[in-house]
């Protein structure tokens, strides 16, 4: 009995500290959105956009696992962080093989290099197939994925995966790629608006994939409000 209790206190503490962390998370990104800084070195270059993410993803599904699909807290924590950390590598996946391939002849070694990408890098997506029945896709989800790949493509004739910094454009050795569309310059940094902008909107398609009525949860927020007062 005094086991079990413990137990029950290690999760709280546990999910608690975890819910701390993705509040810190989610502040901090907007602090670095709002001052224009898409990313933070300190972190090793870490995206805002993914920062805040992770933090809004692992709180809404912890919230859809545990009450709405009625998992056990130990087993809603842990899809909880398997969630976000599947959108990241859905998006990392895509971003990777957007890549034109090296110029050249073909090359075994590249070959192997991605193969073993796709083999690591999706593993951390697998969760999702666990999660099917918790998982619903609605005409919303359907429409922000149509979104996201609009925004994909024409990233991809803009010039894509090069950042205009400075109204210049850098794109390092992928420069041969890039379509003849604003090559030269980009004074509304829409390369990065592309880029930071798509990542979000994936984000949003993965929190209207949970079994969540968002209408429903504001309404009940609400409620609770004119009770507290």
């Amino acid at each position: 009995m005094v086991s079990e209790s413990s137990e029950k206190k290690s999760v709280i503490l546990i999910l608690w500290t975890l819910r701390g962390i993705c509040l810190i998370a989610l502040v901090f990104s907007l602090y670095l959105l709002l001052h224009h800084q898409y990313l933070d070195y300190s972190l090793g270059s870490i995206s805002a956009v993914s920062v805040g993410s992770v933090g809004a993803l692992f709180i809404l599904s912890e919230y859809s696992f545990s009450r709405i699909g009625g998992m056990k807290k130990p087993d809603a924590i842990v899809f909880a962080i398997l969630f976000p950390a599947a959108f990241l590598w859905t998006y990392e996946i895509i971003y990777h093989f957007s890549f034109p391939p090296s110029p050249g002849p073909f090359s075994l070694t590249e070959l192997g290099i991605n193969l073993r990408y796709l083999a690591t890098a999706g593993l951390p997506i697998i969760p999702l197939i666990l999660l099917r029945k918790e998982l619903t896709f609605k005409r919303i989800s359907a429409i922000l994925l149509g979104i996201f790949a609009v925004m994909w493509v024409f990233w991809l004739l803009y010039g894509y995966p090069q950042y205009f910094i400075n109204g210049a454009l850098n794109g390092g050795k992928w420069l041969i790629y890039s379509p003849p569309v604003l090559r030269d310059t980009d004074p509304w940094d829409t390369s990065l608006f592309l880029n930071f902008g798509s990542k979000t909107v994936l984000a949003v398609f993965f929190a209207s994939i949970l079994k969540m009525s968002y209408r429903q949860e504001a309404m009940s927020l609400l409620r609770w409000l004119r009770i507290m007062k």
